[in-house]
């Protein structure tokens, strides 16, 4: 982390403000307790139908319910030595690695969705399984692990694989979190450490990209416009010139050579089309192609996957289908608010393409102005009185400076929600 220390003995030397996180802290133990003696009786009544090996789950409505809330092991630590499989005389296991994909942009996802059984040595998919899919993933498991990669990433791409993934993300949400008493007055502490911070902490609204980029399309249409109306910028370049006609110049006939034969139907420009033409016309083609030519696709094409177009086409009737039927939902209406909103929904693992493609356009900068400047004022950094810094320390400092207006916007939620789990009684000092 960039070792940020916030302050906050005003607060604390306040009694009123102690007796309150003391009493919060206590409900918190307490929560913790309550809910540790709560899973464990939860854990002795679901071992009597629940199996961590998939192959023997019996599909019953209990045991779905259960794992949409809970989840399923993946069995990682167990001795993969046995999954030993000969493809000619070349021995093959299952690995590790093979419960990760790895994005083109070089990030790691997890595949909590596959699942290892013990007893048949084979990989299902959990999901699948639990909905009953045709897929070998679903019904006997896959032990090819020569071709395991290849399988994987045909499955994890396939319609239906998503949809159960769907399926289950929404029973969960629906039966609820199992931990809502300690969720409560989680929040409810780090609310009060929330306030705390808004003190020190200045918000600014920022401007969205896609505003940006319709005002560049706005832009392009009216160069657009200019391009069609050469004869009314004609007249007005000339009034602010002072010039009546063009310059005529002589043309220079071109000499042919003995074995050439002259082309009569060769074509000459007058000085006026010469302009319009070549001076014009290039200038604004230039400009929009600049605009227009480069797409996002293009530029960072090294980072999204080719499976791009079937996650766009399951994210499109996945958004239509949230405004059928009576429980019609709000639908994200901008790229910033659908990725707040597949984030808010854990559907990472669904779209993972199409969330690093938001990343991408909620990120880029609309202009390199302020990162141009930030450059100007790193003597304010680095000055007289601070010239033994070592070079991390520059480079931490640098990049707060640089990227101020996004440390203003930080939230603090989850740094803060990790820290009072951790550690609930220590509020004197926040180390984030």
């Amino acid at each position: 982390g960039f070792g940020v220390l916030v302050l906050v003995s005003d607060i604390t030397q306040d009694p009123s403000s102690q007796s309150a996180s003391t009493s919060a802290s206590s409900e918190v133990q307490q929560e913790h307790q309550l809910r540790d003696s709560w899973k464990e009786e939860v854990t002795t009544n679901a071992m009597t139908f629940y199996n961590p090996d998939p192959a023997k789950w019996i599909l019953t409505e209990r045991l779905i319910d259960y794992i949409a809330q809970n989840g399923s092991a993946q069995n990682l630590k167990l001795d993969f030595k046995l999954t030993k499989r000969m493809f000619g005389d070349k021995a093959r296991f299952l690995n590790k690695n093979d419960f990760i994909r790895k994005m083109a942009n070089g990030e790691v996802k997890p595949r909590k969705w596959l699942i290892y059984s013990e007893s048949t040595k084979k990989v299902f998919c959990g999901p699948c399984r639990l909905f009953s899919a045709d897929a070998a993933f679903a019904k006997e498991g896959v032990d090819e692990w020569k071709n395991l990669k290849k399988l994987l990433m045909i499955h994890e791409n396939s319609t239906n694989h998503k949809f159960n993934l769907l399926l289950i993300k929404v029973r969960g949400s629906k039966l609820g979190r199992i931990d809502k008493g300690l969720t409560e007055a989680i929040e409810e502490e780090v609310s009060y450490w929330q306030n705390v911070l808004r003190r020190v902490v200045v918000v600014k609204v920022e401007l969205d990209l896609a505003e940006a980029v319709n005002l560049l399309k706005s832009l392009a249409s009216f160069f657009l416009e200019i391009r069609k109306d050469f004869d009314g910028h004609e007249i007005k370049g000339m009034e602010l010139c002072g010039l009546i006609s063009y310059k005529i110049k002589r043309e220079q006939i071109r000499k042919i050579k003995t074995d050439e034969i002259r082309d009569n139907e060769e074509i000459y420009f007058n000085e006026r089309d010469k302009f319009r033409i070549h001076t014009f016309y290039t200038i604004i083609d230039k400009l929009l192609q600049k605009w227009t030519g480069l797409t996002i696709g293009k530029a960072f094409c090294h980072d999204i996957e080719n499976d791009i177009i079937e996650e766009l086409v399951h994210l499109q009737c996945h958004l239509k289908s949230l405004n059928l039927g009576s429980n019609r939902v709000a639908i994200p209406e901008n790229p910033r608010t659908l990725l707040n909103w597949l984030k808010e929904k854990e559907l990472q693992d669904i779209y993972p393409n199409v969330e690093i493609l938001l990343r991408i356009f909620n990120t880029l900068p609309i202009s390199n102005t302020s990162a141009e400047r930030s450059f100007s004022v790193l003597k304010r950094i680095k000055n007289l009185y601070r010239t033994s810094m070592i070079q991390e320390r520059v480079s931490v400092l640098a990049l707060l400076c640089i990227e101020g207006e996004f440390t203003r916007r930080i939230s603090f939620e989850g740094q803060l929600s990790h820290l009072l789990l951790r550690n609930p009684e220590k509020k004197t000092f926040l180390k984030l």
